[in-house]
């Protein structure tokens, strides 16, 4: 993962500064004396504690009806903590369907109540802090495009609509959003645009100039109205038109404009200018806007690059009257408490500084919450470092190591045997779309594997980069950002012929083994019925894997499936059980072949008293919500495949104390985690000890697990000391096995001595029935989601033989 490409700030004191800045053909505005930013500032009837501001930053966190998320709520309550004297509300969308991002605020009146009680929240945090009644100016926004003048006469009201209720949840005043490529900013560049809202300057104001007007007029005084505004478009290089427009939203009824750039990034720029010079033509244009409507307080932007110099420069530009309020971005999220430091000691704290490294800006567009890594690190440190590892410019970069070997070890890895090196290609050279179809040729849910397989020990532990340089390239991570993107392009879907050719396969089982299968058949053209004994699809991915490890199988599923759906082609029932609503004999006689993938969900026990689970159970109800919290001590009886699921479950539930218990050698354990875990604090790991019985309370709830340790003395081991571990809950995850009522229905067919159905053996999944195949852990017993869907796209096409002659 590549650092941002970072600015050097080399100046050590304030005077190098400006000598940096004279060296640069700037008079940069400084002032050792930066007691002006304590002094309050009157707007309209309204009365700002001091000059510093919070410039409006959004920030991707809200939830799903457009409120304010946790992290935004933590965010503007450092803000008023931190002695801001105005917080500029970030971006709030004034129509649900106009949001810039999913995650992107929107004032409606069904959250009303909520964004009063968040501003009530910033307030009196100021309050209990400062003293002072922070000033809250909420931005309106609309990120869509309109081309119809009479829907943008429409819009105008809903943006009265949306000030209204700011002005009931209590806020001070709102901005209507003009800069960064919103709807406004559009508007105001339509030079081209025919009708009333384009060509002319009266009729690209109109749209600002109008809704100002008409907000005025709903919303009266001494609420405040407001305006950002791009301090250029780039057709304006002397800022006339720039302040023509400050001129007529003033002249509309706003009392206070904020100036944005949008090009400090603490990094050179795409032409060329150094941040320095950047800051030159920001302060430069806030200026000449302020001098041009000295009726109203302008903000000026651009100061986070100057670090602990902040304080000086934004002095500087007060003093010079380049602006009457400072707005801090960036700077902000890194050092939320820079205002009261600043004002209570008169200078900010060097080690606090933003540094301009732009990651927070990094982290939203690669899909994150707005917030400073480097800072704040324990909040979005993770985070950041997540997203920039699944963004493609750096998967690509990834694909690019790719040495193209061939023999490929990590096609041979893999159980499917996908053409890595050949979607590598594909994904490098951006088409995703043919990177995809190389990779489904083999292997029909990619993206569930993409997330389950142990890459360990497949694709990525034989790639020939982990063997020279220790780092091999993330395959799975890269099939997953294919894929993903694939689904969310609508290019994963089955692809059903239009001949049918009239047979007709159930499936037992809508997990991995039988999509897969289903997916090969329906793709020769036949019809299938798939039974499942659960309410949805998925199999284990589904019911049993942990949500913070893996939650997508029901979307994958349903979006592949979704074409012979429609097609009829494919029957889904639920609640069918084999042993129960079915029987095998009646699945041969109605359909022209069956294939059996129903898992493997018998746990074995040592018996169940009151607080032992099996591994399952435990983890359905623990998916479910059923189980919400475990007791400090837990006991585990590893050595199944969900064993690792548990564990990790168990801790998140509150296990303080995780005992593993494994009676054979750890190399011969299922467990697809870095022994790394098992020295994790609070996690105890016991090999060779054999789990012999539970003891009970007087109640009959377990207690205890008596184990007995194994020693190995030359090739045999002998029973060693037998003894008693406390413990408040025990969870069985020593392995799965055929239920007893399923093994009673598949008469007929053959098990072999693991309890395990038995098929032909070579490449054929028959197990000895005419027409009945196997797959999954019928089979296998549990083995890799990956082996599973290689069984079923297996048995797949060995059934669609026997059909065709």
């Amino acid at each position: 993962m590549k650092p941002p490409n970072l600015e050097p700030f080399l100046v050590k004191t304030l005077d190098e500064l400006c000598c940096e800045a004279r060296h640069q053909n700037f008079d940069l505005p400084v002032s050792r004396d930066t007691s002006v930013l304590g002094e309050p500032v009157m707007v309209g009837g309204c009365t700002i504690p001091n000059r510093l501001c919070v410039q409006p930053m959004e920030g991707c966190d809200a939830g799903a009806s457009g409120v304010p998320g946790e992290l935004t709520l933590r965010r503007y309550r450092r803000y008023a903590e931190g002695g801001f004297g105005l917080i500029w509300i970030e971006a709030t969308a004034v129509d649900g369907l106009c949001r810039s991002n999913p995650r992107q605020l929107w004032l409606n009146p069904g959250n009303v109540k909520t964004f009063a009680e968040w501003g009530r929240d910033i307030k009196q945090a100021g309050r209990d802090r400062w003293g002072h009644d922070v000033v809250l100016i909420l931005q309106l926004s609309h990120a869509g495009r309109i081309d119809s003048d009479e829907t943008l006469d429409r819009l105008q009201e809903t943006y009265v609509a949306a000030g209204c209720l700011a002005k009931e949840a209590g806020f001070d005043g709102v901005d209507v959003k003009a800069c960064h490529g919103d709807l406004v900013a559009e508007l105001l560049s339509a030079y081209k645009r025919p009708g009333r809202y384009g060509g002319s300057f009266e009729n690209r104001t109109r749209f600002l100039c109008e809704t100002t007007r008409k907000l005025r007029e709903a919303l009266g005084e001494p609420f405040l109205l407001a305006s950002r505004l791009n301090a250029s478009n780039g057709a304006d290089p002397d800022a006339s038109e720039s302040v023509r427009v400050a001129r007529a939203v003033r002249d509309a009824g706003a009392q206070l404009l904020n100036i944005s750039d949008g090009k400090l990034s603490g990094s050179r720029a795409e032409d060329g200018k150094s941040p320095m010079e950047q800051f030159a033509r920001l302060a430069e244009m806030t200026q000449i806007i302020q001098q041009a409507v000295p009726s109203i307080p302008v903000v000026g932007g651009g100061v986070s690059w100057f670090r602990h110099f902040l304080p000086n420069v934004a002095a500087g530009i007060v003093r010079q009257r380049g602006a009457a309020l400072i707005g801090v971005g960036r700077a902000a999220l890194a050092y939320p408490a820079l205002a009261g430091d600043l004002l209570r000691t008169g200078r900010m704290e060097p080690d606090k500084c933003c540094i301009t490294c732009s990651a927070c800006i990094q982290l939203v567009k690669d899909g994150g919450t707005a917030g400073c890594p480097i800072m704040d690190g324990a909040i979005y440190g993770e985070e950041y470092r997540s997203r920039r590892h699944f963004a493609l410019d750096n998967l690509r970069d990834e694909a690019r190591r790719c040495l193209a070997c061939e023999p490929a070890p990590c096609r041979a890895g893999c159980p499917t045997r996908i053409d890595v090196p050949a979607f590598l290609k594909a994904f490098a050279d951006d088409d995703i779309g043919k990177a995809y179809e190389i990779i489904r040729k083999t292997n029909v849910l990619p993206e569930m594997c993409s997330h389950l397989c142990p890459v360990g020990r497949l694709c990525e532990g034989p790639c020939v980069t982990n063997t020279l340089a220790g780092n091999p390239i993330p395959i799975h991570d890269i099939q997953y950002a294919v894929c993903w993107d694939a689904r969310h392009n609508g290019l994963t879907g089955v692809r059903v012929p239009q001949a049918d050719t009239g047979k007709r396969i159930a499936i037992v089982g809508g997990g991995p083994a039988g999509i897969a299968c289903a997916v090969i058949l329906l793709e020769r053209g036949h019809q299938v019925v798939v039974f499942e004994r659960g309410s949805r699809l998925g199999g284990t991915p589904e019911r049993l894997i942990r949500s913070s490890r893996f939650t997508g199988a029901a979307a994958e599923v349903e979006a592949i499936l979704q074409p012979a759906l429609r097609e009829a082609r494919l029957t889904l029932k639920f609640g069918c059980e084999l042993g129960k609503e079915l029987a095998l004999e009646e699945l041969r006689r109605d359909h022209d072949a069956v294939f059996l993938a129903a898992g493997v969900w018998g746990e074995r026990s040592l018996g169940r008293p009151e607080g032992v689970l099996d591994g399952v159970t435990f983890l359905q109800k623990a998916r479910a919500g059923e189980i919400e919290k475990v007791p400090s001590k837990v006991i585990l009886l590893a050595g199944g495949d969900c064993a690792m699921d548990c564990a990790m479950v168990a801790r998140e539930l509150g296990a303080r104390e995780l005992t593993i218990v494994y009676a054979g050698a750890l190399s011969e354990m299922h467990w697809h985690m870095p022994d790394s875990w098992f020295r994790t604090e609070g996690v105890n790991f016991m090999t060779q000890t054999r789990p012999m019985g539970y003891a009970l309370e007087a109640g009959g709830k377990v207690s205890g697990l008596y184990v007995r340790m194994n020693q190995v003395v030359g090739p045999d081991k002998v029973p060693g000391t037998e003894y008693l571990m406390e413990t408040g809950m025990v969870i069985e995850a020593m392995g799965l096995g055929i239920e007893k009522s399923l093994v009673e229905a598949l008469e007929g067919c053959q098990f072999s001595e693991k309890g395990l159905v038995k098929t032909r053996g070579g490449a054929s999944l028959s197990c000895g029935l005419s027409g009945v195949y196997a797959g999954g852990g019928l089979i296998n017993g549990g083995a890799a989601v990956v082996q599973c869907i290689e069984e079923g796209m297996r048995a797949g096409c060995e059934i669609d033989d026997f059909l065709t002659p």
